[in-house]
C-alpha cells in the first residue's frame, strides 16, 4: 500500500463529518447506508490491491502489456473508489441534508462508459466487476459485516 493519491485524500476530507442518527432512519435508509459503506469498503480494498499489484509489476519490470493492463485497472479502481466514497459520505457521513445532496451529486458526475468489446478497457471493466462481485459474495469478508458492527 504505497499511495492512495487523490481518491484517498478526497475520502479523508469527506469522512471528517459525523454519521447521521441511526435511530431516525427507516429500514430502507439503513440498507442504503449499509450498501454505500460496503461498496466503498470493497472499492477501497480493490484500489489498495491495484496499487500493490502495479508496484509489484513495476518492480518485476514486466512487459508493456501486463503493466498497461494494471495501470488501466488502477485508474479504473481510483475512479470507482472516488464515486463510491462520495456515496458513502452522502449516506453515512454528511453533516446536513445539503452536504449529503452535494456528495451524492458529485458521485453521480462519475460516468463509466462502456468500452469497445475486446479492448483493454473492456477487459479492465470486466476484471474489476468480477473482483468486486467476489468480495461482495464472500460473507466472511470484513466489508460485508462492518455495518452490523457499527450498529452494536
Amino acid at each position: 500500500m504505497k499511495r492512495f493519491g487523490c481518491a484517498a485524500l478526497l475520502l479523508l476530507l469527506l469522512i471528517g463529518a459525523c454519521a447521521p442518527d441511526q435511530e431516525t432512519a427507516d429500514p430502507a435508509q439503513l440498507r442504503q447506508r449499509d450498501a454505500a459503506a460496503r461498496d466503498a469498503c470493497i472499492a477501497e480494498r480493490l484500489l489498495v490491491r491495484a496499487y500493490d499489484e502495479l508496484e509489484t509489476l513495476a518492480q518485476l519490470q514486466v512487459g508493456p502489456a501486463p503493466l498497461g493492463f494494471q495501470q488501466a485497472y488502477t485508474q479504473h479502481a481510483e475512479l470507482r473508489y472516488s464515486s463510491l466514497a462520495l456515496l458513502d459520505s452522502a449516506y453515512n457521513h454528511a453533516r446536513s441534508p445539503a452536504d449529503s445532496a452535494s456528495y451524492e451529486s458529485a458521485s453521480q458526475a462519475f460516468e463509466i462508459r462502456l468500452p469497445e468489446a475486446g479492448s483493454v478497457e473492456d477487459n479492465v471493466l470486466r476484471s474489476y466487476e468480477t473482483n468486486f462481485l467476489q468480495i461482495l459474495q464472500d460473507a466472511d469478508h470484513p466489508c460485508n459485516w462492518q455495518a452490523e458492527l457499527r450498529r452494536r
